[in-house]
């Protein structure tokens, strides 16, 4: 395919939206924006710096710079506080998958800090920024409604609660981590709950989106296979 267009890709927490999406990147051979992993690592960096939600500044994210090299997203950081993750005389860098944003602790934390406008600005500035061209597929809460409507693709992925339940509830046996099937799905009700009801940008299926329902009827690559036709049938289209 010589045409390169943007796909963007939505769901809730735990429908399986961040493993499509790096299988579509890598098909399609595009450059995969993780806008989730950008939130992840401002609560890690913010929450390590013993910044609350309630007091982050527009100075605070000033000091916070995403971009990427060779696929792998990266962040610039620099605060007045001296810690484990930056020196207060010089503006580290970090691969941001090195730093632990997907611990549970964070997972939590990242729900409260991205309901934070001036974070959601901050964030969606960034990904704009890196967007300057074709070739991406962007994955996030509000990828396809409010960072990139103009995307010529957009996907929308959707799983009943309890198939993500149970799909959460074998990563956290694999990390050790002790839940139960009914407490996993506590959970990620409360985050949808979160994410659809928060004052900016909240969760919801973009305009002309498809939707996929990725629950266990078919296989992942079944899934992945559907979504390259419609990019394909619409890149033939242009």
């Amino acid at each position: 395919m010589s045409k390169k267009i943007t796909v963007t890709i939505d769901g809730g927490s735990g429908v399986g939206k961040g493993t499509i999406s790096k299988l579509i990147a890598q098909k399609l051979q595009y450059q995969l924006i993780d806008s989730g992993a950008m939130y992840r690592t401002m609560s890690c960096l913010l929450y390590s710096n013993s910044i609350s939600p309630n007091d982050v500044t527009k100075e605070h994210l000033s000091h916070i710079k995403f971009y990427y090299i060779d696929s792998k997203l990266y962040v610039s950081y620099k605060n007045k506080n001296e810690d484990k993750y930056e020196n207060k005389h010089e503006e580290e860098h970090f691969e941001v998958e090195q730093l632990p944003i997907r611990t549970q602790e964070n997972s939590q934390n990242s729900s409260k800090y991205a309901v934070i406008t001036i974070i959601r600005e901050h964030v969606t500035t960034q990904i704009k920024e890196i967007m300057s061209k074709g070739g991406f597929v962007l994955e996030g809460r509000d990828a396809g409604s409010v960072i990139y409507p103009q995307a010529q693709v957009k996907f929308y992925i959707e799983c009943p609660i309890d198939v993500r339940a149970k799909r959460r509830l074998e990563d956290y046996k694999q990390k050790g981590i002790l839940y139960t099937q009914l407490e996993v799905e506590q959970e990620l009700e409360e985050r949808d709950h979160r994410d659809m009801n928060r004052e900016t940008d909240p969760l919801i299926i973009p305009k002309n989106a498809f939707i996929i329902t990725n629950d266990d009827s078919k296989t992942l690559d079944k899934r992945v296979e559907e979504m390259i036709n419609i990019i394909e049938y619409t890149i033939s289209k242009l």
